[in-house]
């Protein structure tokens, strides 16, 4: 089992047998993805992990039909003590939740953790933990949420608290209470249409008000209402970025297509909802690609 540096400074995991456990290391290949607490994370975890990745679907499976000794001696993970990083631990305590699961984000240098603390009964919460890398992000999303906006067509996560680098702090930390809902077909609908009008019509100096990662990956459907979630890169980009980011994203990484042909199908599939919809694609796909160098 391979882990970064970034999960060794939020946790200390100890390879130990299943008596002496408190969380099962789920893998991907060699590399961590999950810390799942062996008192009720199992379902916890599956319940609100919405993945487009066949091979981490395909996990997501496996925790709520296989026992966890039967996953063990399929090597596609350990019994592991797991022990939190004691600023990490005080903000779990202060939320007063007993158990925890752990998400490992992305291994590149802005990978993030995520924290799905819970009681047996209880909603959960979530804290998301990054480091120098992706300060200038979380602090965004931060300042964000702290406006508290309110729309119709969509909810944004409730902050609950935060800690700052800038205050001396080991990391960067964000507590919000926990969003469910379904995973958001990726497809392009008059609902997320509808989204995207809601969210644009904040403008400034030409621009409008930009989510920056609008995706159905950022969105999760409970009944009729949306969640839009992990606003690090909001900000006031050029009209129509969201919904043509929307669009294009879903046919370059979904569908593998290239940058062009997948802005030139996505602006097909947006014209079926907006007709007269129209941007500039050369300062479209810089502003793209810029940006997905942020995020990556």
């Amino acid at each position: 089992m391979q882990v970064s540096n970034m999960v060794l400074q939020v946790v200390k995991i100890e390879n130990t047998n299943r008596k002496s456990a408190t969380h099962f290391a789920l893998c991907s290949g060699l590399h961590l993805r999950y810390l799942i607490d062996l008192d009720g994370g199992a379902k916890r975890l599956s319940e609100n992990i919405s993945t487009y990745s066949k091979k981490l679907s395909l996990l997501m499976q496996f925790i709520n039909i296989i026992p966890f000794p039967i996953l063990n001696l399929m090597k596609l993970g350990y019994f592991v003590k797991a022990e939190l990083n004691k600023e990490v631990e005080t903000c779990r305590q202060n939320i007063q939740k007993k158990h925890w699961n752990m998400i490992v984000g992305t291994y590149d240098e802005k990978q993030k953790i995520v924290l799905q603390c819970f009681n047996a009964s209880e909603n959960a919460d979530f804290i998301k933990i990054g480091n120098a890398a992706t300060e200038k992000e979380m602090n965004a999303e931060i300042s964000f949420l702290q406006q508290k906006r309110v729309y119709s067509t969509f909810d944004i996560p409730q902050l609950l608290g935060s800690i700052s680098r800038a205050d001396g702090a080991t990391f960067n930390i964000q507590i919000t209470k926990e969003f469910v809902g379904d995973k958001v077909e990726p497809i392009l609908t008059q609902e997320i249409v509808e989204i995207y009008k809601e969210l644009s019509k904040d403008k400034k100096n030409g621009l409008e008000f930009s989510h920056g990662d609008f995706a159905p990956w950022n969105l999760k459907r409970n009944g009729d209402k949306y969640t839009l979630f992990d606003w690090e890169h909001c900000g006031y980009r050029m009209p129509g970025f969201d919904l043509m980011h929307y669009a294009t994203i879903v046919k370059k990484v979904l569908n593998g297509k290239e940058l062009s042909e997948a802005f030139d199908e996505g602006l097909k599939n947006i014209h079926q909802c907006l007709p007269y919809f129209a941007i500039e694609k050369e300062d479209f796909l810089k502003e793209f690609e810029k940006l997905r160098t942020q995020i990556s």
